[in-house]
């Protein structure tokens, strides 16, 4: 009940003394935030990354068996034994006990480090805890069993440490609450203790993974644990590394500095300005993971490199938990200053200290040092010097304490007869988390800097409030000349992008997930080496054997790696609790926020305005103002601090906050239309994300319509698929008319992008609702799209069966859709090389369409009489139409149609030139195709652009086009026609290379996908390859038989141009068997035909043929006009090949017999 009495100075003095009596009972840092905010929503309940300790020992449950019932007192006191040993090393590390329990299994306790307050490096403070538990347990067990009179009592303790996310907050009623943690993680901490072996320490390979670095583990391999489907990794900790391996970077891979050039120059400038002799003070600034410490990690190495500078370095380190450690980096300085090794153990650091004050000091100087430096380093002094000491307060023993320091270190820089003075660098790194004592120490030598050549080169993040800007400050005011200021920024797009490639050098990286990765780090090094290491540990980058890095997929989004988790969410929680709040809220909303609506969703719950909080998260350096005009707006610093800030929200308060937000950006509309329209995408996010179903529906379902507007198929399929999934939460009757047509959308949508599985999923529910609750157009609309479906597939019997199904459901109606039918079937019937059938559909469906008031329609049926004009031969024709097809799409400003014009013109101009005119259009097209998705249509352009490419002699890169094409193929299970197209290819240009057997498998490949797809016009084609293969071969009659077959499908299918080249390749293989009639025979008739039909490139290819016959005959002068012939169109179309092979004729025309010309295919 809330607390009542009268607010006067001793209830007052009540309440505080009433807070002081709670203190103890509650988890470090949870009173302030329950005292600054009672109503806290991190009360209530968060997601965190925690690590979390349980420990059990065994054997004290004996002490209670041992003494019995009437000597509680003594009980309580042996266990109390142990818990007053054991919490401190919990407490040291700013972990939080939350159970202590004891039964017939021990005694367990939980801790957590993590929770309610934050820590960059919790995984390493439970480590450590758990080490200091056991040496605390240790000095313990020596001593207990004696003291409490049961010499034989057997103690031993097992620790199980895991980290992750868990559930951390309030857990109970009303009247008894407990602050806890629950989640998996917990559980599996629970059972690597419970495996644990006495005295042991097991962690989970997370905790590993994090202080690897710093900690020796020995594997013990994987264990099947309750509750875990998979077997579980465990590791035992060995102890502290001697030496800690360098921090952060991913393993293996150490990239280049990159983009501190600037930076590196003026360390380095400062440094020469110390060797000069005189004294520097340098600040190295930075926020979390610029670059701070690789920068001092690359400058120390270079300087010891061949003795560039002779100094001496000194490093001292501040970590997190040392702030409350008095003196912990200068211990680590004295100690390197006077060659101590950390793992000397007590009287060999006496000795060691002794010999190297003797080496540096005259006698007389070494009692005014020694014992104080033997103190400072907790070593302890001899008894021939504790009487300097016994009798010094405080006060006095701190300041003899720094006087030895400061004579230690002018000392070690000062000059003597033999060696001129050696200047030293002392690093402190990390001082934004230094202690107070520290604080003094440096604030007191700093003015050495004035007398010796002494560097302090100090490291700390731009906090203000900490003491490294009091630090700042002092040495801004009192040493501006002998100090310098290097402030990291972050990269730049350029310098990320070439940090990246070093890291991962593959062989492309997308556009897109380079987008991905950048934008989440920013700029930031160490967060671009984090996001590229959680995309190893996800397996979308992976390290194949010898062949280096490759990229499996193309990830969504990328998961804020744990280790920025905790650097930014120590930040969140050191926040006042109304500021931490607004800016959850304000994560809510977006990377970027207006004021106004922040303000509206606090008032809403609290009633109070958000001005306070937003002053304090700019000075904490969080958000920052974007622009005032037209409105107040902010933007968070960094997106992985929105997106931490959002991530420690339970589930529920977020659903009522975008809930919240939508509601709000839905009645406040700005003045203008189109102003009011920007909102929609805000409103259909967060209402989807509010789980606000009716109101995601309305706007997720418009977002997904004018993103198809603007052909972003794949923004369109994920709106179309939000707007389902909310449509899905509603009553069914209420929404029939919605499925229907966000089914039909997806449906098209997915087809477009050859997503076949679910798009067949999608028709088929579409047309079910569409026969239930629709006209007869919808359900002709469903029929047509199925029927396109099966068509791309290959599946044609299939796809006429939907199409004569939509046709008989417009019972004759003359409309669009009856267009569209008639077209698609006359699609079908030219793949099947019937066009006479297909013509018949073209014309009826032009007819049909030239009485409606639709461009498109009717731009459609001229592409395809255009298509049907050019498989019989007919280019010019068949451009003609093209170019009216273009001229409608044009006017009625649709690029997908424009685009596949373009497609069509390019293959006409293939065959009659110039190819630069027809790489043109194929080009435009292929990038209005990738640009939509539109799988099926860009793997058609790649042929094509193979094709060319072929042709001018670039077989490389005539397979590479086809062999794009066909992993993009496989990868969506796309159209079995579009396969045997590129294996028929990729067919042809193995012959090219005299590679026949690998030519005869993909030709082979290429058949049994025309067999499947019931697809007839690229046969003749196709039996054209089998005979230049086995002409090749030398298997004559094998390749006759085979350019018969050509010549009678080519005859049956009415496809004259194909009968002119079957001819050819028929009079190659009468050349061959010295049957130069026949040859000659076969050669005119082709020439005939392929002149008929105005294909001037394979005019050309027989023009060359028959030159060559004439060579073979004796008459080199009937060759030459011929030849010259094909020369000038090889010429003008730039084909190189085939030029090559008339030039070689024409050198050799004294009678020389000239190879076989090489094969190419046509193209679609």
């Amino acid at each position: 009940m809330p607390y009542s009495a009268e607010p006067t100075l001793q209830n007052l003095r009540r309440a505080l003394q009433l807070l002081e009596t709670l203190a103890p009972y509650l988890p470090a840092h949870l009173l302030a935030r329950i005292a600054s905010d009672p109503h806290a929503t991190s009360l209530e309940g968060e997601h965190r990354l925690v690590a979390v300790l349980f420990a059990n020992v065994r054997g004290l449950d004996q002490i209670a068996e041992a003494f019995g019932p009437g000597r509680e007192e003594a009980i309580v006191n042996a266990l109390n034994r142990y818990f007053t040993a054991i919490v401190p090393a919990i407490h040291r590390f700013d972990g939080v006990i939350n159970k202590i329990d004891l039964n017939e299994t021990g005694n367990k306790i939980l801790a957590f480090f993590g929770a309610p307050l934050a820590h960059e490096d919790d995984p390493e403070r439970a480590v450590r805890a758990a080490l200091a538990m056991q040496q605390a347990f240790a000095d313990l067990r020596q001593t207990l069993p004696d003291e409490i009179g049961l010499p034989d009592l057997q103690l031993s303790q097992q620790i199980g440490i895991t980290y992750g996310y868990v559930f951390a907050g309030y857990v109970g009623t009303s009247w008894r609450r407990e602050y806890t943690v629950m989640g998996d993680e917990v559980n599996l901490a629970a059972r690597l203790m419970t495996i644990a072996e006495p005295d042991t320490i097991l962690v989970s390979s997370n905790v590993r993974r994090k202080v690897e670095t710093l900690f020796a583990f020995a594997p013990r391999g994987e264990v099947i644990l309750k509750g875990k489907s998979d077997p579980v990794p465990v590791f035992s900790i060995l102890g502290p590394r001697t030496v800690p391996e360098a921090p952060h970077g991913l393993p293996e891979i150490r990239a280049p500095l990159v983009g501190r050039q600037r930076e590196w120059d003026r360390l380095l400038s400062a440094l020469i300005e110390l060797l000069r002799g005189r004294g520097q003070i340098v600040s190295l600034i930075g926020e979390a993971g610029l670059g701070k410490t690789r920068l001092i990690a690359e400058m120390r190495p270079y300087i010891a490199d061949e003795k560039r500078l002779a100094l001496r370095w000194v490093e001292g380190h501040c970590l997190s938990y040392t702030e409350v450690l008095s003196y912990h980096p200068f211990q680590q300085v004295v100690r390197q200053l006077l060659n101590l090794p950390p793992e000397d153990g007590p009287w060999e650091s006496w000795i060691r200290l002794q010999e190297t004050l003797q080496n540096l000091f005259p006698s007389n100087q070494i009692a005014d040092t020694l014992p104080y430096l033997a103190h400072f380093l907790d070593i302890p002094v001899g008894e021939a010097y504790q009487d300097k000491m016994r009798h010094l307060d405080a006060e006095a023993l701190q300041r003899r304490t720094f006087v030895a320091i400061r004579t230690l270190i002018e000392g070690v820089t000062q000059s003597s007869p033999s060696q001129e003075a050696i200047p030293l660098v002392v690093v402190l790194e990390d001082i934004h988390w230094l202690d107070k004592a520290s604080l003094a120490l440096l604030e007191y030598l700093l003015p050495l800097v004035n007398r010796i050549p002494l560097m302090f080169l100090l490291v700390y993040r731009p906090e203000r409030h900490k003491a490294c800007w009091q630090v700042q400050e002092k040495v801004a005011r009192e040493f501006p000349h002998c100090a310098s200021q290097i402030t990291l920024r972050p990269l730049s797009s350029t310098d990320s992008h070439t940090l990246l490639t070093s890291l991962i050098p593959l062989e492309k990286w997308s556009d897109e997930i380079l987008d991905l990765i950048l934008d989440r780090a920013e700029g930031n090094p160490l967060f671009l080496e984090e996001v590229v290491q959680s995309l190893i540990d996800d397996h979308v980058l992976v390290k194949e054997n010898g062949n280096g890095w490759k990229l499996r997929s193309t990830p969504e989004a990328v998961r804020v790696p744990d280790t920025l988790q905790g650097v930014i969410m120590s930040r969140l929680d050191r926040l006042e609790e109304p500021c931490r709040w607004a800016l959850q809220i304000a994560s809510v909303i977006g990377r970027t926020f207006s004021y106004d609506l922040l303000a509206q969703i606090i008032a809403s719950q609290r009633g109070n305005k958000p001005d306070y909080c937003l002053i304090q998260l700019q000075q904490q350096g969080l958000i920052y103002e974007v622009g005032r005009t037209p409105e107040l707006v902010y933007a968070f610093k960094h997106a992985l601090i929105q997106e931490v800030s959002y991530n420690s929200l339970l589930a529920r308060r977020c659903r009522l906050y975008h809930r919240k937000i939508a509601r709000y950006l839905e009645a406040n509309p700005s003045a203008s239309r189109s102003k009011a329209q920007s909102n929609y995408p805000l409103i259909a996010h967060h209402a989807y994300r509010g789980q606000d179903w009716r109101r995601a529906l309305h706007y997720q379902f418009l977002m997904g319509q004018q993103a198809r507007q603007f052909f972003a198929n794949h923004e369109a399929i994920s709106h179309f698929q939000k707007a389902l999934e909310s449509a899905e939460h509603l009553p069914l009757r209420e929404t029939v008319s919605q499925r229907q047509r966000i089914h039909q959308a997806l449906g098209e949508l997915l087809t477009t992008t050859a997503q076949y599985d679910d798009a067949l999923t999608h028709l088929q529910e579409a047309y079910r609702f569409a026969v239930a609750h629709a006209d007869a157009v919808t359900q002709a609309r469903a029929c047509r799209w199925l029927a396109r479906l099966h068509e791309l597939r290959g599946q044609y019997p299939i796809a006429f069966q939907w199409i004569e199904r939509g046709l008989d459901i417009l019972q004759k109606e003359e409309c669009a859709e009856s267009v569209e039918l008639l077209l698609l079937a006359g699609l079908i019937h030219t793949r099947q090389g019937h066009y006479d059938q297909a013509l018949r559909k073209a014309q009826r469906g032009l007819e049909i369409a030239q009485k409606l008031d639709s461009l498109t329609v009717l731009a459609r049926a001229y592409n395809l009489l255009g298509v049907i004009s050019m498989q019989l031969g007919h280019s010019m024709l068949a451009i003609n139409h093209f170019q009216q097809a273009l001229s409608l799409y044009q006017h009625s400003g649709d690029i997908y149609g424009q685009a596949t014009t373009h497609n069509l013109i390019a293959t006409a101009r293939f065959y009659l030139g110039p190819l630069q005119e027809a790489q043109h259009h194929y080009r435009w097209a292929h990038e209005v195709f990738t640009q939509i998705g539109d799988v099926y249509r860009s793997v058609g352009v790649d042929n094509n652009l193979g094709i060319i490419a072929q042709r001018q002699g670039r077989l490389d890169e005539a397979q590479a086009f086809y062999q794009t094409g066909l992993r993009a193929l496989e990868q969506v299970g796309g159209s079995l026609y579009m396969l045997g197209v590129l294996h028929n290819n990729l067919g042809a240009t193995y012959i090219q290379r005299r590679e026949i057997e690998t030519a005869r498998r993909h030709l082979r490949t290429s058949q049994e996908y025309f067999t499947q797809a019931q697809a007839r016009d690229f046969l003749p084609e196709l039996h054209c390859h089998f005979a230049e293969a086995a002409l090749y071969n030398g298997e004559l009659a094998e390749a006759e038989t085979e350019g018969q077959r050509a010549l009678n499908l080519a005859r049956e299918l009415s496809m004259r141009g194909g009968e002119g080249i079957s001819l050819r390749i028929l009079g190659q293989i009468a050349i061959a068997q010295r049957e130069f009639d026949e040859a000659e025979q076969h050669l005119t008739q082709s020439l005939m035909l392929l002149e008929d039909v105005g294909d001037e490139y394979e005019w050309a290819r027989s023009q060359l043929v028959m030159a060559r016959l004439h060579v073979l005959r004796g008459n080199p002068e009937a060759a030459r006009p011929a030849l010259q012939r094909a020369l000038d169109i090889f010429e003008r179309l730039d084909a190189a090949l085939d030029l090559n092979a008339a030039r070689a004729l024409q050198n050799k025309i004294t009678g020389a017999n000239a190879e076989n010309p090489h094969t190419l295919p046509a193209a679609i």
